[in-house]
């Protein structure tokens, strides 16, 4: 996937100096934004030494990470771990500066960090310090802020009930190198065509409540969208450093994977499991869906196997059956085995595909991990699964009423056709 850039800082219409430090670098795929916070040039000091220390990292296991990349979900979750190792060897030398020097102590910073590898993006995130994408013309906020403010929010308090005043909802829940350890959130995200994306400090997103991003990037160009949000953020007040890194991936045709990812993201938005999830909760969830392809004819799954795989008809259709008995005929959009997910017993029923066709594959492991870094997509996931299941087991008791009622005629039946008599 080929890409452009543009960044430009500021030091702001209140500060004396600029604690904010960037990292920008095509060859590398890599860019990062900090934000540092501390004593009188701690700050700086503490943003610079994050940048220096995950630039460093990254150099050092490019080639590793590139290669993982191109691997299974094992394989990138690997690299997404090296990626985060770069965060935490930062956050180990900032902690360790600071220690060491009673002027710079507790000083610490925020970092958001992207690197691009083919076409997917791997996202390291701590503080509040922001990742935007905007795609098909709607902008998202990519990265959740470390703040008490979003803390509350997730947990369904309200500063009234705390009692905090907007400094205290403004203070950082994570930060690099306060501590001797930090948590590390990590993301993976599959390019398509035309993304964009902007890393920036808060002294830029603290204004853009009301700002329309995406259409701000539609008729700004690369070069000038970076000065162009400082200079707004400073007819706003400047009050904080600001800077801003845009990344562009270029248009151009469209290719299967391109269209794959497309559809992908649409058809797990629609099934009823996943129903209530956000678009950055979707974008987590894609990862670990692996891609069956099936020939007309072939097997997708044994009755009697045991597995831990949920599926999801991406295209093509395909009969499920026990023996020679038909039970369903399931299209694109349609799914399979979501009991597998909570239950290990040998599947009921064999999978063939009528046509050829495509399949989604979610291992329970992989759903675990997945609801085990965010716990509010797991409740959300959770409530969605109790439902799925009500329904499946209304659906089965009005089946089973329905052939109780009709025992006895010539030709039993139910809403999904012939049954055999019993």
């Amino acid at each position: 996937m080929k890409f452009e850039f543009a960044a430009a800082t500021d030091v702001g219409r209140k500060r004396d100096h600029n604690e904010d430090a960037m990292f920008a670098d095509a060859s590398l795929g890599l860019f990062v934004v900090c934000d540092g916070m501390g004593g009188h040039a701690a700050g700086e000091v503490a943003s610079e030494m994050a940048v220096a220390e995950v630039t460093a990292g990254v150099r050092r296991q490019l080639e590793r990470i590139r290669n993982l990349m191109k691997g299974d979900l094992a394989s990138r979750r690997e690299a997404a771990t090296l990626f985060a190792s770069a965060a935490h060897n930062a956050n180990a030398a900032v902690y360790a500066a600071g220690e060491s020097n009673p002027a710079q102590r507790g000083m610490g910073t925020t970092l958001t960090a992207m690197l691009l590898v083919d076409d997917r993006a791997l996202v390291l995130h701590v503080g509040d310090s922001r990742l935007y994408l905007v795609r098909n013309g709607q902008c998202h906020q990519i990265t959740e802020d470390h703040t008490l403010a979003t803390e509350l929010l997730r947990t369904g308090r309200t500063k009234e009930q705390t009692g905090a005043s907007e400094a205290n909802l403004a203070a950082l829940t994570k930060a690099v190198g306060v501590y001797p350890h930090t948590d590390v959130d990590t993301l993976e995200i599959h390019l398509l065509p035309d993304d964009r994306f902007l890393l920036c400090s808060d002294g830029l997103h603290g204004y853009m409540d009301d700002f329309n991003l995406s259409t701000f990037l539609a008729h700004s160009t690369l070069q000038s969208a970076p000065s162009d949000l400082i200079a707004f953020a400073n007819r706003q007040g400047g009050r904080d450093n600001i800077t801003a890194i845009n990344v562009f991936t270029e248009p151009a045709a469209d290719t299967a994977a391109n269209e794959r990812t497309r559809l992908t993201f649409n058809t797990l938005r629609a099934i009823p499991l996943f129903q209530y999830l956000t678009f950055n909760e979707l974008l987590r969830l894609i990862p670990v869906c692996q891609a069956l392809e099936a020939k007309q004819g072939a097997t997708v799954l044994h009755e009697g196997e045991e597995s831990g795989d949920f599926y999801v008809v991406l295209s093509g259709r395909v009969r499920v059956h026990s023996g020679a008995r038909e039970l369903a005929v399931l299209d694109a959009g349609q799914h399979f085995g979501e009991m597998s997910l909570v239950d290990s017993q040998p599947r009921s029923a064999s999978v063939a595909a009528l046509t050829d066709a495509v399949l989604l594959r979610i291992g329970r492991a992989a759903f675990y991990d997945v609801m085990r870094q965010d716990s509010v997509m797991a409740v959300k996931l959770l409530w969605n699964f109790i439902q799925t299941l009500s329904g499946l087991v209304r659906e089965q008791k009005e089946l089973h009423l329905e052939t109780v009622a009709v025992r006895g005629m010539e030709r039993p039946y139910t809403r999904g056709g012939s049954i055999p008599e019993s």
